[in-house]
């Protein structure tokens, strides 16, 4: 059987108040992974333990969509738009909440872009076809001196 016919077939046998009770479930499950992860970060049991409930809430997701018929097309437009908005929040939010983030609109090439001090380029994107530079600045490099 194709995953999509498991789902299915779970849905069609545990019936609708299971899955999304299940779901619940599994979301509070992975609320408290998330929260000893902040407890305990270098722990790899609390590592391992998220990433399990991270596939758990995925496995039930997978199942409500079916439950709900949503198509690829319908998820992957409501992915898109998420996605975007969060891209969109970042850039206006990111050089005004920390001073830990530098956005740099004008760089063209991250390969070959000059870091001076201590900001390290982590990331390169492209929003709606521009190119931006995320860099982050090393708060440790203070404390070294």
């Amino acid at each position: 059987m194709m995953e999509q016919d498991w789902n299915k077939a779970m849905v069609t046998y545990y019936g609708a108040n299971d899955r999304l009770r299940l779901l619940m479930e599994e979301c509070g499950e992975l609320t408290q992974a998330a929260n000893k992860i902040l407890r305990y970060p270098d722990s790899h049991e609390a590592r391992a333990n998220l990433l399990e409930e991270m596939v758990d809430v995925s496995i039930m997701l997978e199942q409500v969509r079916t439950l709900f018929n949503y198509s690829d097309l319908e998820w992957g437009k409501m992915e898109r738009y998420k996605v975007n908005r969060c891209k969109k929040r970042f850039f206006e939010d990111a050089g005004t909440k920390t001073d830990n983030v530098v956005i740099r609109k004008d760089c063209n090439d991250c390969e070959y872009h000059k870091i001076k001090g201590d900001e390290k380029c982590v990331k390169y994107l492209t929003d709606n076809g521009k190119p931006y530079m995320i860099f982050i600045k090393c708060a440790n490099r203070e404390s070294e001196g």
